[in-house]
């Protein structure tokens, strides 16, 4: 039954082994406390996620599972969340509303984030909390969910611009309620304008290569589907298109939104929704011409609300039997994608090889790594400081491999001298032993 759960649900996700990104959240946390915030500036995310990560890697070290059983707590306040705008904001209070709660919570998307020690959770965590804290008239709570949100990951400004368009936009707020709200963001923008100027005084990696490529117009027609699965175009899913979940997806809201925009409580709510969900995106593609950044996972922020659109629709919907017909679907539609994910996400098997390396090495061995992508995880597995890259000068390093964690230092031409030997890893994670004589 272990077995069964480790290898054919997602808990795969969160036993097997680290890959690069992780790896360089627990090499940036493990830093002293406030070098967090020098290195953060000079890279491509501000410094929250990875300080509150030092914190808790202090209390609960830093395995496999607990790294990423830090993400798995944001996950957890999200469904909470996103349980009270149900039961507050829409209004459902029946013990359906557990089963609108439980589609949720088995968001392909959501889940699969949940068990990966990156920021991602946590900003959609916060993301949703700033909502709720927005609908439910809570300003100081909102102010620190904005302030951290912005300090978790940098598209949390168009989680601000989706809010502020939301608030002017709005009947069902005053004017004095407006104005409450824009104060309460002056902090906020301090706050930032301030982490801003640190990172320019830190000359960070801005205008230089990225990997993130263009979307396509298949991808960008495709847009609800990428948002309910978070499929990325590097992937190579056989026999897999998104057409099936857009298509459920404009059906729901079809059949739905007539019932939904009934009073003026739920057009508001579905004005909120809206603005929640499509914002984020509509930025992220008109900027995406000047500088590519449409990445499903940095759009997660509007999961959280078209998840909730969806089932404030199937709420309003005529009768019990097509309420039963779509949640029904989209169940199925999310157990294909999950299945999916389990076959062909799975993480090269790091561990084994750096464990038989760890085994076979002596103590004035290293590691010498071909692929600077692979530097990471091996420095997660192995004693960091013995830990190289070969074949390759500093300068052909591109910044977004986590260059911020690798010094000069680390390159190296030649294997070492005999009796000193290097385990020379290769991309296929096969290794070869070399020293000179």
């Amino acid at each position: 039954m272990i077995t069964w759960l480790l290898t054919k649900t997602p808990f795969l996700f969160l036993t097997q082994s680290i890959w690069r990104d992780e790896a360089f959240s627990y090499l940036t946390a493990k830093q002293p406390f406030f070098h967090i915030f020098s290195l953060t500036a000079r890279d491509f995310n501000p410094p929250l996620y990875y300080l509150l990560l030092h914190i808790y890697m202090w209390i609960f070290g830093h395995s496999e599972i607990m790294l990423r059983t830090f993400s798995l707590i944001f996950f957890n306040v999200t469904i909470y969340t996103a349980c009270q705008i149900l039961e507050h904001i829409f209004g459902k209070k029946s013990q359906s509303r557990w089963i609108y709660l439980l589609l949720f919570a088995f968001n392909p998307f959501l889940v699969y984030y949940a068990l990966e020690a990156r920021m991602y959770a946590m900003t959609a965590c916060l993301t949703t909390l700033s909502w709720y804290f927005l609908l439910s008239r809570r300003p100081r709570k909102y102010l620190l969910t904005v302030v951290c949100g912005l300090l978790t990951h940098y598209f949390f400004l168009f989680v601000l611009a989706a809010q502020i368009t939301y608030m002017l936009l709005s009947r069902t707020h005053t004017k004095e309620q407006k104005r409450l709200y824009i104060k309460h963001l002056v902090p906020a923008g301090v706050v930032f304008g301030t982490w801003v100027f640190y990172v320019l005084s830190q000359h960070p990696p801005v205008g230089k290569a990225f990997w993130i490529i263009p979307p396509t117009l298949y991808t960008i027609l495709n847009t609800p589907a990428v948002l309910l699965t978070g499929y990325e175009d590097i992937f190579t899913f056989p026999h897999f298109s998104l057409v099936p979940y857009t298509v459920l997806f404009i059906a729901t809201l079809v059949l739905g939104y007539k019932t939904a925009t009934r009073t003026k409580h739920d057009r508001d709510v579905m004005l909120m929704l809206a603005c929640w969900t499509t914002i984020p995106v509509i930025l992220t593609l008109v900027l995406t011409p000047i500088k590519p950044l449409f990445l499903p996972r940095y759009l997660m922020i509007s999961t959280p609300g078209i998840l909730l659109m969806i089932l404030f629709l199937i709420a309003r919907m005529p009768t019990r039997q097509i309420r039963v017909i779509f949640l029904a679907f989209f169940f199925i539609a999310f157990a294909s994608y999950h299945s999916l994910q389990i076959t062909f996400r799975k993480k090269a098997d790091f561990r084994s090889v750096m464990h038989e390396i760890t085994t076979l090495s002596k103590p004035g061995d290293s590691v010498y790594v071909e692929n600077e992508l692979n530097l990471h995880p091996a420095q997660y597995y192995f004693d960091p400081s013995r830990v190289y890259i070969i074949g390759k000068s500093y300068d052909e390093i591109p910044d977004y491999v986590g260059k911020v964690l690798i010094p000069p230092d680390r390159i190296v031409s030649t294997p070492p001298r005999f009796p000193n030997k290097a385990f020379i890893l290769h991309d296929n994670l096969s290794y070869s032993i070399q020293s000179i004589f």
